[in-house]
């Protein structure tokens, strides 16, 4: 992706391709969105390689990482790059051979390429997540997918012992230190209730409007947002979680991502650099206070 930001950078000459058939993915829309910062910045649409009616951006990268496909998609695009001077494609360049598949389009178009990320289900993520899948377990990592924490104790030295799993099937894992990131209400992390909101593994204490009824404001696109958006885990300096006087409660628990209090993601349009920046202070923060 990083070619993009050259080329937007120096407002280089662009051609940005999008394909019949791909829902999600409008070249002509960016164009309408950003073209006035960037004025030689022009779209094509054309067919995908041996590919008609609706198309996933699986499908095609999956595709893409046969060479005879990029070789059809490099013969399909060369006639409409003209004097362009930099070529953007939505994010199928590949799930397995990225670095190969864009060389390749780069060696036969003979200019720099580079992606841009689509809806979600998106190649990226897979990508990122088959590289989790791939590398974790070789970093000691062991994953639960699709498992949830049934309880959760305190162990006499400050860590836990967790039950994870589903009724049929439990596993005990013990931890020195644990970093909650179980998401607001969609991810079960915050549960609404008649009365409140709690938070469904710790039961830790959760900011939020005193009644139910200041939850949301009458106009549903409020200037300031909703206040039930803003409820979450209210945490110190060291992302450990605090209670109503900013007292730590658990010595050896860190809080990341969207949970978190005082926080409107929705509204500021940021899910993705919050679960990132805190994720990375949450480590940081029980990298550093080794026991």
């Amino acid at each position: 992706m990083y070619a993009g930001v050259k080329a937007l950078e120096k407002r280089l000459p662009t051609l940005l391709v999008d394909f019949s058939g791909l829902k999600g993915f409008s070249a002509r829309q960016i164009i309408e969105t950003i073209g006035t910062h960037w004025p030689d910045l022009r779209s094509v649409r054309i067919d995908f390689p041996e590919m008609r009616g609706e198309i996933y951006t699986e499908q095609a990268a999956r595709r893409l990482d046969n060479e005879r496909f990029r070789r059809k998609l490099i013969a399909a695009i060369r006639p409409h790059v003209g004097s362009v001077k930099a070529l953007g494609l939505p994010a199928i360049l590949g799930l397995y051979r990225t670095g190969e598949v864009l060389a390749d389009l780069e060696a036969g178009l003979g200019l720099p390429v580079f992606e841009i990320p689509t809806m979600v289900p998106a190649v990226t993520g897979l990508r990122l997540r088959e590289a989790f899948e791939r590398q974790m377990p070789q970093m000691g990592v062991k994953a639960f997918y699709q498992q949830r924490v049934l309880e959760v104790s305190t162990r006499p030295d400050g860590g836990f012992h967790f039950m994870v799993g589903h009724p049929s099937g439990v596993v005990a894992v013990t931890a020195r230190k644990a970093i909650l990131a179980s998401g607001r209400f969609f991810g079960k992390g915050l549960q609404a209730e008649r009365h409140g909101i709690h938070e469904t593994i710790f039961d830790l204490p959760v900011v939020q409007p005193p009644e139910r009824r200041q939850w949301h404001h009458r106009d549903f696109l409020h200037p300031d947002g909703h206040p039930v958006n803003r409820a979450g885990v209210p945490i110190d300096q060291h992302f450990r979680p605090v209670d109503e006087r900013q007292q730590f409660i658990y010595r050896n628990l860190y809080v990341a991502g969207s949970i978190l209090a005082h926080q409107d993601w929705i509204r500021q349009k940021c899910g993705s650099g919050l679960s990132i920046a805190t994720a990375f202070g949450a480590v940081h923060a029980a990298a550093s206070q080794i026991d």
